[in-house]
């Protein structure tokens, strides 16, 4: 059972964009970073979501590719640019949120 609270059961990379000065110009700088669904809850680096306050997921494409995934959650939709198609980690998080029910 240990594993199984601790094992990620999927992940999915989404990028940011951060901009910041250097030497009086303004610059961008796109960083990477891992969503991973575990068995109680969703983690990113910044946040951690229990899967009680999540309500749904979805997801907008971009017309060349990639898109946008929307996490609703009781605290507000929070969004992440992704550049693969989502619908592995998506389908894991709906099971999830399925069975949280």
């Amino acid at each position: 059972m240990d594993n199984l609270l601790t094992d990620t059961i999927s992940s999915i990379s989404y990028s940011r964009t951060e901009k910041y000065i250097e030497k009086f110009e303004q610059k961008y700088s796109m960083n990477t970073f891992t969503l991973s669904l575990y068995y109680y809850k969703i983690v990113t680096e910044a946040r951690t979501f229990e899967l009680e306050i999540i309500s749904d997921i979805s997801f907008k494409p971009f017309s060349t590719n990639g898109g946008l995934l929307y996490l609703h959650t009781n605290e507000g939709v929070f969004t992440y640019i992704l550049e693969n198609d989502p619908q592995t980690f998506m389908k894991a998080v709906k099971e999830r949120l399925g069975s949280a029910l």
